[in-house]
């Protein structure tokens, strides 16, 4: 067993599920969080980094996804659970591009959320919220604001109504706490 992790933690995403789902399920992610892997393989980290990518460029070149899928059709998965998870990046990609055109920044400006951001202390616990996109822009009184965007990949959970409600609520405030400078916090929401 993996040694205790001294300073309780967790994601965003993580926390959602946490307070979306079962009691068995939420000991299993308590016990993940006290006692964590030396190592986590990042399932969607592919389709999470040409879809970052692809926001960050204002949505203005959409040969970015093309490529991260061309790119994952050429490799070849040594194990099945690997040409398991090409291919779920690859159905990521696709499934984002079918609903990329919804998508409206508005006068908002995109850019790549930092690496290793800053925590988000929320009564003792450190949530690891790491939006994928920031935003800056004016509002109709020219008025900065703020904005993140967090991607969440999952064919186990996808987010209900309530834990996505839970993590836009996150995501505000670490907007607010952490990433403004000066402005108030966008709270459209998609």
């Amino acid at each position: 067993m993996a040694p205790r992790s001294k300073e309780p933690r967790i994601s965003v995403n993580k926390l959602a599920e946490y307070l979306d789902c079962k009691a068995a399920r939420r000991t299993k992610i308590l016990q993940d969080q006290k006692f964590p892997q030396d190592y986590i393989v990042v399932y969607y980290k592919e389709a999470s980094e040409a879809i970052a990518q692809f926001l960050s460029n204002n949505m203005q070149d959409i040969s970015i996804l093309d490529r991260a899928i061309r790119v994952l059709e050429q490799r070849s998965g040594d194990t099945i659970q690997a040409q398991r998870r090409i291919n779920g990046n690859i159905d990521a990609i696709e499934n984002f591009q079918s609903m990329a055109d919804d998508i409206d920044f508005g006068a908002m400006e995109p850019s790549l959320g930092a690496n290793s951001p800053e925590t988000l202390k929320i009564r003792g616990v450190s949530v690891s919220v790491r939006p994928e996109i920031t935003l800056i822009g004016k509002n109709k009184r020219g008025q900065f604001q703020n904005g993140s965007i967090k991607l969440h990949f999952s064919k186990n959970f996808s987010l209900s109504e309530d834990a996505a409600a839970y993590v836009s609520a996150i995501l505000n405030t670490y907007t607010k706490d952490i990433l403004m400078q000066n402005g108030s916090v966008s709270s459209r929401s998609r």
